[in-house]
């Protein structure tokens, strides 16, 4: 499952030892977005999104029939994470 930001970011403020107040909010933000997408800067808007698409058909409710509220979860994070790139590449 996908960390939503704020667990993400206090996940991360331990392995670095200090807290993330420092750094640039959209820096971190667009941090978090990679990690979730599993994606890097490096890679082309287009595998970005084949990534984001691939997530959303995992995650995708019709397929946790069981598990709804994790699906629920899991999906809205990946699409909060593909509008933090999608805003950051335009």
């Amino acid at each position: 499952l996908p960390l939503p930001y704020d667990v993400w970011v206090k996940e991360y403020e331990k392995v670095l030892g200090r807290t993330l107040n420092s750094l640039n909010p959209l820096e971190t933000q667009v941090g978090w977005a990679h990690y979730v997408l599993k994606s890097n800067p490096d890679m082309s808007k287009d595998e970005i999104k084949k990534g984001y698409r691939r997530l959303i058909q995992k995650f995708h409710p019709d397929r946790w029939k069981s598990n709804r509220p994790y699906a629920d979860v899991a999906g809205s994070t990946v699409v909060s994470a593909w509008n933090r790139i999608e805003g950051d590449l335009k």
